[in-house]
């Protein structure tokens, strides 16, 4: 599950119970859309966080 600062959830993906949580990091990041700091940063959004902070 990706959470926003608040633990907001923003997307969940379900898979087997034996699937190691490691293998699902990369492709539950790409669906976030892109993260904006600002609302006049130029350019196109970033896809990663700066930090991430994960839990089992």
């Amino acid at each position: 599950m990706l959470c926003d600062r608040n633990g907001l959830p923003l997307h969940a993906l379900v898979t087997g119970a034996n699937t190691h949580d490691s293998r699902m990091l990369a492709p539950l990041l790409d669906t976030d859309p892109g993260v904006r700091e600002h609302a006049r940063c130029p350019g196109r959004p970033r896809r990663r966080p700066d930090t991430l902070h994960a839990d089992k």
